[in-house]
């Protein structure tokens, strides 16, 4: 009888543990830090993305909402090992492609202009009253690229790739 007994009771033990048990395998939920309004253009050969959204930064990702008359029109997160748009999931070397051209791309290019962070490891960077700009020459590429506390702006002149962010 006390051997059923605690049969029993070890049962429900591992049925109410049962729950936990995959609640904490579950993902834990991204923490927001910061949530700022932006005028975002996004412009390549071939797509266009020009209106107001948000850049928010999240403990394990970068996401940026661009909006046209109240509803989402892309959504791009940067996760650690990939980069999505609306959703689909690629890897950040195809995405910057995609976005930049094969010639001019790298792997973090996009977050370093989001983020406003140097690109190609700072070459050509000048500073000058608040303005930090680099131009970058090269047969497959002739790019602007220009930082303040206004905003980002990014331009490939040859391969017609444009990034805007700017403050509202």
């Amino acid at each position: 009888m006390l051997l059923l007994s605690l049969r029993g009771s070890l049962k429900a033990l591992a049925l109410s543990l049962f729950p936990l048990f995959f609640l904490a395998c579950a993902p834990k939920p991204s923490l927001l830090l910061s949530s700022d309004p932006k005028l975002i253009l996004l412009a390549t050969p071939g797509f266009r993305f020009n209106d107001t959204g948000f850049v928010k930064h999240y403990n394990d990702k970068i996401s940026v909402e661009i909006y046209s008359i109240g509803q989402v029109m892309l959504v791009l997160e940067i996760r650690s090992d990939s980069i999505c748009l609306n959703g689909e999931c690629h890897s950040k070397a195809r995405v910057n492609e995609e976005i930049f051209g094969s010639k001019v791309a790298y792997e973090t290019l996009l977050e370093e202009v989001i983020e406003g962070k140097d690109i190609f490891k700072g070459e050509g960077k000048l500073t000058e009253q608040g303005l930090i700009r680099q131009h970058l020459v090269s047969p497959d590429y002739d790019i602007v690229y220009e930082r303040s506390l206004k905003g980002t702006f990014f331009r490939d002149r040859i391969n017609k790739t444009a990034l805007m962010i700017k403050e509202l």
